[in-house]
């Protein structure tokens, strides 16, 4: 996964909170088959139907079960 853009809050998921014009990947998200962004935050769904998600997280819109910010994807917390 790509991503690009205004990056204050990690929402590109590269480790990193600087800005990018151009694509740059988003740490360990090699393949997914479906990615859904927020104006804060990013979320992919990747191999055996695990969701990850980075960005800002004030609310928990993030899924992990806490309420500050990801430079990098996290596993969303999925109930068995």
């Amino acid at each position: 996964v790509t991503c690009w853009g205004a990056n204050a809050s990690g929402q590109l998921g590269n480790g990193l909170t600087l800005d990018s014009p151009t694509p740059v990947p988003s740490f360990g998200i090699r393949t997914a088959t479906q990615v859904t962004v927020g104006g804060s935050h990013a979320c992919a769904l990747v191999s055996a139907g695990q969701l990850e998600c980075w960005g800002q997280n004030p609310d928990g819109r993030l899924g992990n079960g806490r309420t500050d910010l990801s430079t990098l994807p996290l596993p969303v917390a999925m109930d068995p």
